[in-house]
């Protein structure tokens, strides 16, 4: 645990232009999550924070961001997967649902950003 700090080291760090060359932030889920029963201001607040902290940071133009959302089905995530096409009969068919001969969709999404500052003028919404 020689490596693990919390969460107001990083923002020293992001503000003093010395973050590490890797970092996983997480927030106390507990107070500033994006899901029911907490208030969703909180965990937006929480990435508006980060989010800041790090593309005012001297370090923002050699620093990739990657913002991960690790569930399914948040408040972030209102668009339903389209429903997949028909699986195949082929005997050795990869999935239990392609074997049944059944078709849902193409799975949960887990939304995710990428932002950085070494690509001007280049934006996507949506990477499949």
């Amino acid at each position: 645990m020689l490596h693990v700090h919390g969460t107001d080291q990083f923002f020293t760090d992001a503000d003093n232009g010395t973050l590490p060359a890797f970092s996983i932030v997480d927030p106390d889920f507990d107070v500033y999550s994006e899901e029911n029963p907490q208030d969703i201001r909180k965990g937006e607040s929480f990435a508006a924070e980060v989010i800041n902290r790090v593309t005012r940071s001297r370090g923002w133009p050699r620093t990739l961001l990657i913002w991960v959302y690790d569930e399914h089905g948040g408040y972030h995530d209102h668009v339903p997967p389209p429903t997949a096409v028909p699986p195949t009969t082929w005997k050795g068919a990869a999935s239990s649902a392609a074997r049944r001969g059944s078709s849902a969709s193409c799975g949960r999404s887990f939304p995710a950003w990428s932002i950085t500052e070494s690509q001007p003028g280049c934006a996507r919404q949506r990477v499949r």
